[in-house]
């Protein structure tokens, strides 16, 4: 897998394949599910997506169906 360093984290080629399709799939007016193993990126895809929706104007709302044992994670990573 090729990476990419932008200063803080490495960012696999698929995760941002996966934003990138995300996106896609929100300027086309449909949705998407992101599924694979853990520990693959999806937190990050997720918050690129976010990040690309505030950037459109959008805040809201989204509805996001998680594991609640990752919501921690997810509020960890927020907060960076």
């Amino acid at each position: 897998v090729s990476e990419q360093w932008n200063g803080d984290e490495v960012d696999f080629a698929h995760q941002l394949q996966g934003i990138d399709w995300m996106r896609k799939l929100f300027e086309n007016g449909s949705h998407g599910m992101l599924a694979d193993e853990m520990g693959l990126g999806k937190t990050l895809q997720v918050i690129g997506l976010f990040a690309f929706l505030r950037e459109a104007g959008v805040w809201g709302p989204v509805l996001i169906i998680a594991p609640l044992s990752t919501l921690g994670n997810w509020m960890d990573e927020l907060k960076k």
